[in-house]
């Protein structure tokens, strides 16, 4: 995804019980990132995080 999520989206997203949230910190070659993942279904989204996000 091209844009961060918001807090009320994430917060919506992490109410699915099927859902595992995960976050990454910036690194020199890739920057922080948060995601979701539904092992049940094989599929998972990333969205940007920014300072401001």
């Amino acid at each position: 995804m091209a844009r961060p999520t918001s807090d009320a989206l994430c917060a919506a997203i992490t109410a699915d019980p099927a859902l595992c949230s995960w976050s990454v910190d910036a690194t020199p070659h890739h920057p922080a990132e948060r995601g979701f993942t539904d092992d049940g279904e094989d599929i998972a989204l990333s969205f940007p995080v920014t300072d401001d996000a």
